[in-house]
């Protein structure tokens, strides 16, 4: 009788185990510009869903679920407008993670025009005053991006309070090509990278990731952008390119402690809190029905 009881107790435990693990969700959201959304390349592809995959093999109990919100051409003032929407609103609330990467195009709308063009190929006296408005421009949106950046925080706080926000780090995706008369340009673009990154990690919320290394891991080696070139200034990360900021991220150790011990750990110990207070009730069952056996023994005897 009592080898029955332990049995059934094993099996409702192994039910438990399996119940709580596999109901469980894990929501990756991404955010943001074309970067994000894996432009030039498939979308599963891109370095969000490249994190999604990798932990969805890593931890197949658990139900992984990816929505990728990023739009081609976004700047920060359009992030601000789409938290606003309810569909957003509502994918953030039971959002686990959030990886996003905003402010590029603030900067490239004023680098990518042709009179900008044309002095990389041929510098001619307009260039210089053509080049002084370009950093005057830049200089201002460095300031709305910084302004912009801490809106976006705020307002995915007030849906999420506890949601991981990943940030991807500005990069300078020119440092290997000549920009020919312009190349103090690229000096520019260095400056506002440092000083945006440096804004990034002082934001005060512990739950923000910027993985810093991942700048490195970009501006040192060739051939991770789509088309790079003195003639075509495109940012966008290619495949390898991707795959670099999907395998920074996967192997930094700070983000890969708050993912696996903040969001699927959670999980995890509420299913050990579960066993364990089920285990006590299967255990006391067990110990009134062996008191109840040696209580009816006596009365036969």
């Amino acid at each position: 009788m009592i080898k029955k009881i332990l049995v059934a107790v094993l099996l409702f435990l192994s039910l438990i185990v399996k119940v709580n693990t596999t109901d469980k969700d894990i929501n990756i959201l991404a955010l943001g510009d074309s970067i994000t959304y894996g432009y030039g390349i498939s979308q599963d592809k891109s370095y969000s869903y490249l994190f999604y995959d990798y932990y969805k093999n890593q931890y197949q109990d658990f139900n992984f679920n990816y929505i990728n919100k990023a739009v081609n051409g976004f700047q920060t003032s359009d992030v601000i407008k789409l938290l606003d929407t309810q569909d957003v609103k509502d994918i953030i609330t039971s959002a686990d993670i959030i990886f996003i990467s905003i402010g590029s195009n603030n900067v490239l709308q004023y680098l990518n025009n042709q009179s900008i063009i044309n002095c990389l190929s041929n510098y001619n006296e307009t260039c210089q005053s053509t080049t002084s408005s370009l950093i005057t421009n830049i200089d201002n949106s460095i300031s709305s991006i910084k302004s912009d950046i801490t809106t976006i925080i705020t307002n995915i706080r007030k849906t999420n309070n506890k949601v991981m926000i990943v940030v991807l780090p500005y990069y300078n995706p020119y440092n290997n090509i000549n920009l020919n008369n312009i190349s103090f340009v690229n000096t520019k673009l260095d400056s506002y990278k440092n000083e945006l990154n440096l804004y990034l990690k002082d934001i005060n919320d512990s739950n923000v990731i910027v993985v810093t290394d991942l700048v490195n891991e970009l501006e040192s080696v060739d051939n991770l952008f789509l088309d790079v070139n003195s003639m075509n200034l495109d940012p966008h990360p290619n495949i390898t390119g991707h795959q670099v900021i999907a395998n920074t991220f996967i192997n930094n150790q700070v983000l890969t402690y708050y993912f696996e011990e903040m969001v699927i750990g959670d999980d995890i110990s509420w299913v050990i809190l579960y066993i364990i207070g089920a285990s006590i009730i299967c255990i006391s069952l067990i110990i009134l029905l062996i008191v109840f056996t040696k209580n009816k023994n006596k009365k036969v005897l």
